[in-house]
């Protein structure tokens, strides 16, 4: 589809920093994006989705605030 061929290449947390830095992002936030993704890959979004407290596609989002508005009402 786009006439060439792509691949995966696995990067080390740290070269991930510094291509991350190298495009201009400080070194906290690059630091911070790595953990998100470290995290990522052990699983914690899986963990999130599959909880029994997860409402992803079990009701519409509005049916879900119709019913919880003590919660968003000041």
């Amino acid at each position: 589809m786009l006439g060439r061929e792509i691949t995966h290449r696995r990067v080390t947390d740290e070269q991930e920093l510094e291509i991350y830095t190298s495009v201009g992002m400080t070194p906290e936030f690059a630091r911070l994006l790595n953990g998100m993704e470290q995290r990522t890959a052990g699983g914690s979004e899986e963990r999130a989705f599959k909880s029994e407290k997860a409402i992803i596609g079990r009701e519409e989002l509005k049916d879900y605030f119709e019913a919880n508005k003590q919660l968003w009402v000041v």
